[in-house]
């Protein structure tokens, strides 16, 4: 499972007890990694997506 997050401002309290074996990556590290070789592609368009809707996320 995957999940795609943005920073916002406050802190964020990881709970390691809830989800094993995970990591935070960056987008452009995401072709470093052993996945399938579309994924790398579909995690920086949806990066772009959640980059386009910001404005509308904090109003």
């Amino acid at each position: 499972m995957v999940y795609l997050c943005r920073p916002l401002p406050g802190q964020v309290t990881e709970q390691p007890g809830e989800i094993g074996g995970h990591r935070w990556v960056p987008v452009a590290e995401v072709a470093r990694l052993e996945t399938p070789p579309e994924f790398p592609e579909l995690c920086a368009a949806a990066a772009t997506y959640l980059s386009r809707l910001e404005p509308s996320l904090n109003s």
